[in-house]
């Protein structure tokens, strides 16, 4: 007989609005891990408390980082999910 399965760790970029946001939930919903992100801190931290207390208070982790134009903001939070995801990634 296999092993269980772990819960799916999904990333979704840019899940402080829109349709990326409406994944989100429906993935937690669903018991997936999900870790946003973002570039507005405040409006993370408001979508992370949204889908939390949707979630039954299981908060999903969340990164804040501009992926779009590291370029342009080296540094920029990209750093800390490359941090993360490698943390999260790893086996044990």
């Amino acid at each position: 007989m296999g092993r269980a399965m772990a819960k799916p760790l999904i990333l979704i970029t840019g899940s402080t609005s829109g349709i990326d946001r409406a994944s989100a939930e429906t993935l937690l919903s669903r018991g997936a891990e999900v870790i946003l992100h973002g570039r507005s801190r405040d409006r993370g931290i408001a979508v992370q408390r949204e889908l939390a207390g949707a979630n039954g208070g299981e908060q999903p982790e969340l990164v804040i980082a501009d992926l779009a134009g590291p370029a342009r903001n080296p540094g920029h939070g990209t750093g800390d999910l490359l941090a993360l995801l490698q943390a999260r990634c790893s086996p044990e």
